[in-house]
């Protein structure tokens, strides 16, 4: 995206990592330009990924005239950079509080203004958005789209708390959605499989999913990762959120 963004018409498909970076850093010495990158949803973007990126930016002082913005929902996003930058960086953070309820429903109330005829929202409706989502307003603003829709489908003439309601129950956690693009093949393929083996008791250990992930790898023809690269995927998806972790009690088989 750096790159496009410098020269809209390069062509990176079929180049390495190094060497579209370092056609970056030539562009930038041409150009005189001083880079600043956002990185959104930054605590799901993979270790790899950022250290390689940022790393880079490190690297011969690169980074004196760049400017990264991290945004993340976790207040250790930051743990993720590489050393070698975190000692170059001034670094300032910015927490900023999910939204109250009060605020969320003004935010919505402006929001169904801006999209919608006056009457085709209920109050009601708003206010089950507003108190469900929980400061979460992309969560609250998908769930009116997709209420919308559904209420558009129905023929109803309005949006009502009930069609809210509907939506909601039927809509998936919004950091689940969010992760999911960030996520690699195989680890998301063992995210399937811890599913699948939760589907049919509360908790198991990582020996059965593990298991689970390799035949389900053989249904699909693909070799399965190793166990320590399984165990990596295991603690991403606990970090980001989207599994729960913990050492076995003694007498139990396995350590987690």
């Amino acid at each position: 995206e750096v790159a496009h963004t410098l020269s809209p018409y390069t062509e990176t498909k079929g180049f390495s990592t190094t060497e579209i970076m370092n056609f970056v850093s030539s562009r930038v010495a041409e150009t005189k330009t001083a880079l600043f990158v956002i990185l959104d949803n930054f605590s799901y973007i993979s270790d790899a990924a950022v250290s390689s990126f940022l790393g880079f930016l490190a690297k011969e002082n690169r980074v004196s005239k760049s400017c990264i913005a991290l945004v993340a929902q976790d207040g250790d996003a930051a743990l993720k950079l590489p050393a070698a930058l975190k000692n170059r960086l001034e670094a300032n953070a910015l927490r900023l509080e999910r939204y109250t309820k009060e605020q969320s429903l003004s935010i919505l109330t402006q929001r169904v203004e801006d999209a919608f005829v006056q009457g085709a929202v209920e109050a009601e409706a708003i206010t089950e958005l507003a108190d469900q989502s929980e400061g979460d307003i992309r969560f609250a603003l998908e769930a009116l789209r997709r209420s919308a829709k559904l209420a558009d489908q129905q023929g109803l003439k309005r949006i009502e708390a009930g069609t809210v309601q509907t939506v909601l129950e039927g809509m998936t956690d919004s950091k689940l959605v969010e992760a999911l693009p960030f996520l690699e093949d195989h680890e998301l393929l063992f995210l399937y499989s811890v599913y699948s083996v939760l589907k049919e008791r509360e908790n198991t250990i990582i020996g059965q999913a593990e298991t689970e992930y390799r035949q389900n790898c053989e249904r699909l023809g693909i070799a399965p990762r190793r166990h320590t690269q399984v165990w990596s995927y295991l603690r991403n998806l606990e970090k980001i959120g989207l599994l729960s972790a913990t050492m076995s009690g003694k007498g139990q088989r396995g350590r987690t």
